[in-house]
């Protein structure tokens, strides 16, 4: 049964492709006999064929299938035939080709152009020597034959060869014109009772060239078509008319395609109205338009597009497009690899954490060792052996545990019947503050080591991370936007600005990057950001400028401007006495749209508690900017502060705005309460945790919500917070009314000031920041 099946899907299969191939088959045999029925009715003088050889020797030649295109030729050319003379000139047309083709088959040559134009030559001697009599048209179908053969050669090959992605040639450009406008010569004779065949084809061909391809190519073949008509009929009203149409076409290329339509209809209709320069009354004449303007319309635009790129002639960006996306992988390539090695660095500085004796060990060598010091060559031994036994063990172990809870012993700690009978008293003593003190720095120096390694782990984790996220970052391929491309390079001629060049970027689907190259005279910010506006329906700003060229031409980087942005007001005042605040504040943005913006309480006052602060949000800052993670910005700060000798503490409060989304994160490190003021509501953010070097390892609280325009974001030290012992610091924000950040700032930190009857009990910081479309 199974090979029976097989069978029968085989058998379907071999149907199916013997269905496809025999469909293939008639579609080439009837665009053969079109092709050679439109050419063959081309006529100069009227009665002078000018291509009716011509175009079958290129075929035949040019093709795989030279029978299929003899057979559709003689049937074409058999609708003409009128007199016995011209079946044997076919017949002769046949049998040089094969004999040619046999021949170049046999010695196993490549079709050459020169090929064919000997054979072409042939075929117009035989003409010649068949119509001796008539030498005059004889000699101009025959050279019209060979000229068009060359012409038909050359367009054929170019399309056969390269397809139609190229940019044409000069000799190619005038042999294409040749063929469109011998073929409108051809349809021009082929009208069918009153439908203009010639005009409908005419205009649907001007109405997608239009879209297809500049203006240059899309006016010379309405030129051409028309003057094919033109040579027909002897009327070149045509030429004028298709241009016509032709340029109200491009005018709305970047319309509506009923715009391009109606407009194609009107003029239509004018100039049958004003100039009629046809006989057939008007609405016979429009009926071919009608039906143009129609095929045009239903045609998606999506369809047009796809024949733009098979129709396009040359893109000068691909290039540059390719080598920039191959040099972005390249590059994403290298950046993960680096991100791998700082990745293993990580690993193995956390491997290198020195193992330490825990403390019931400590206690125990302490122990041994003052045995070993005091007790092992005294005179005594024996005799304290015989009373105590194994007391004297136990004895100096809690002597050891009191030392780890003082730092140090002393006289008072020992029990009255050891210090009565030792006669080492003092030296045991000094032993005991000497080991204490020995094992308290060496703890001290493995913690720093300890931390000193982590504070590098966590750095070298932060790095691989960062260059993990710009490898995936730069792994994008640049996206170029033809359409804005091109929009952006019209309007910008239309108001007067040169575009040397242009580029429009997409770097996700809701930003773009634009690179203009211009004339600096041609510079003004404020023109460029309202005709970008009009292109992309977005607020851009100017990221990047760059002159060049002793400042004649200026490079300008334009970026789609963020949704929102933020305003920052900033009041602060010292301790009373002090001159330096022990507190620190930044308001600053960061990449990738964000804001920052917090408050450094170090502990204490002055100098020092100035400098542990300044230092703290400093490294924020530069962490931020450098893209690190929130865990690794505190952990790296927490273990920097914790290697200082002297106790350096930091409370920390800030709030990470994006300004994409109006999201918030607050990031809490034993700062006080942060809040929102949106309207007439107020948000309580709960500050917890210790400040910054005290713990060695944090995990600090992080707090997202959203953000509207119009909210405020109050950010305070303690010192503002504690001033408000008898009053509620909430109830004083939910009565204020102003919206100016500063002055915001300002008057919360003048009551604070009042509370404490303008003697500040503690460093002072109040800032806020108001988001706000941009």
């Amino acid at each position: 049964m199974e090979n029976v099946a097989k069978a029968f899907e085989n058998m379907i299969f071999k149907n199916k492709v013997a269905i496809k191939n025999r469909n293939y088959f008639v579609l080439k045999l009837i665009s053969f006999f079109v092709v050679f029925f439109i050419f063959n009715s081309v006529k100069i003088f009227n009665n002078v064929s000018a291509c009716n050889f011509g175009i079958f020797t290129s075929l035949f030649f040019l093709t795989s299938s030279p029978f299929l295109v003899s057979f559709a030729y003689v049937c074409a050319s058999a609708l003409n035939w009128t007199t016995s003379w011209e079946i044997v000139f076919y017949v002769a047309v046949l049998f040089v080709c094969f004999v040619a083709k046999l021949l170049l088959t046999l010695k196993k040559k490549t079709v050459k152009t020169y090929y064919i134009l000997i054979v072409a030559l042939l075929l117009g001697i035989v003409n010649l020597l068949m119509n001796i009599e008539e030498v005059f048209y004889s000699f101009l179908i025959s050279g019209s034959n060979i000229l068009s053969c060359l012409c038909f050669t050359t367009a054929f090959k170019a399309i056969k060869e390269r397809h139609f992605n190229f940019k044409l040639q000069i000799d190619e450009i005038v042999c294409f014109c040749v063929v469109l406008c011998l073929f409108f010569c051809g349809i021009n004779n082929l009208n069918v009772f009153v439908f203009d065949i010639s005009k409908f084809i005419g205009l649907l061909l001007i109405l997608f060239s239009s879209f297809i391809f500049p203006l240059s190519g899309s006016i010379l073949i309405s030129v051409v078509s028309g003057l094919g008509i033109g040579l027909s009929s002897a009327n070149l009203n045509f030429i004028a008319f298709f241009c016509l149409i032709c340029i109200f076409c491009y005018a709305f290329k970047d319309s509506n395609k009923v715009f391009t339509a109606i407009s194609t209809l009107c003029i239509d209709i004018c100039v049958c109205l004003f100039f009629k320069f046809s006989l057939i009354p008007l609405y016979f004449n429009i009926i071919p338009t009608l039906f143009a303007c129609l095929i045009f319309i239903l045609i998606p635009k999506k369809q047009v597009m796809k024949l733009k790129q098979i129709f396009f002639v040359e893109n000068n960006n691909f290039t540059r497009r390719y080598l920039t996306n191959d040099g972005k992988d390249f590059l994403s390539q290298r950046l993960m690899f680096i991100s791998e090695v700082f990745y293993e660095m990580d690993k193995n500085f956390r491997q290198l954490l020195g193992s330490r004796l825990d403390e019931k060990s400590s206690k125990i060598m302490i122990c041994n060792e003052i045995l070993k010091q005091n007790c092992e060559n005294c005179e005594n031994k024996n005799k304290c052996i015989k009373n105590f036994d194994k007391e004297l063990k136990t004895i100096f172990e809690n002597l050891t545990n009191i030392g780890f809870e003082k730092g140090r012993i002393t006289l008072l700690d020992l029990p009255s019947y050891i210090t009565n009978r030792c006669v080492k008293i003092n030296s045991v003593i000094s032993s005991y503050n000497e080991m204490l003190s020995m094992y308290k720095q060496y703890s001290r120096q493995k913690n720093n080591i300890d931390n000193s390694k982590l504070l590098i782990a966590d750095q070298l984790s932060g790095v691989s991370k960062i260059l993990r996220t710009l490898a995936s970052e730069t792994k994008k391929e640049l996206n170029v936007n033809l359409v804005y491309q091109e929009k952006l390079r019209d309007i910008l001629i239309y108001n007067n600005i040169v575009p040397i060049e242009v580029y429009c970027f997409e770097k996700d689907l809701k930003n773009n990057v634009v690179e203009l190259l211009i004339r600096s005279v041609d510079f003004d910010e404020k023109k460029l950001n309202s005709i970008l506006y009009q292109v992309f329906k977005s607020k851009m700003i100017l990221e990047k400028y760059k002159a060049f060229d002793e400042g004649a031409t200026v490079l300008l980087k334009f970026i789609t401007a963020p949704i929102f942005d933020v305003c920052v007001g900033v009041s602060q005042v010292c301790k009373g006495g002090q001159d330096l605040c022990g507190d620190t504040f930044t308001s600053l943005k960061l990449r990738d749209d964000k804001f920052l913006l917090g408050v450094c309480d170090g502990m204490g006052h002055g100098k020092k508690a100035n400098k542990t602060s300044e230092v703290a949000i400093n490294i924020i800052e530069n962490f931020y900017k450098a893209g690190f993670d929130n865990q690794t910005i505190l952990t790296s700060v927490n273990s920097l502060l914790s290697l200082q000798q002297d106790e350096s503490f930091s409370a920390l409060d800030v709030g990470v705005v994006d300004l994409k989304t109006g999201e918030i994160d607050f990031i809490k490190q034993g700062g006080t309460s942060s809040y929102i003021l949106s309207k007439n509501k107020i948000f309580k953010i709960e500050g917890s945790g210790l400040p910054l070097g005290i713990l060695s390892e944090i995990k600090p609280k992080v707090v997202k919500t959203v953000l509207t325009p119009e909210d405020m974001v109050v950010i305070v030290s303690d010192g503002i917070v504690d001033s408000f012992k008898n009053s509620n610091f909430e109830e004083l924000l939910l009565n204020i009314k102003n919206k100016n950040p500063q002055e915001v700032a300002d008057y919360i930190l003048k009551v604070a000031k009042r509370n404490c009857n303008n003697y500040p009990e503690d460093d002072m910081t109040a800032i806020v920041g108001k988001l706000f479309y941009y």
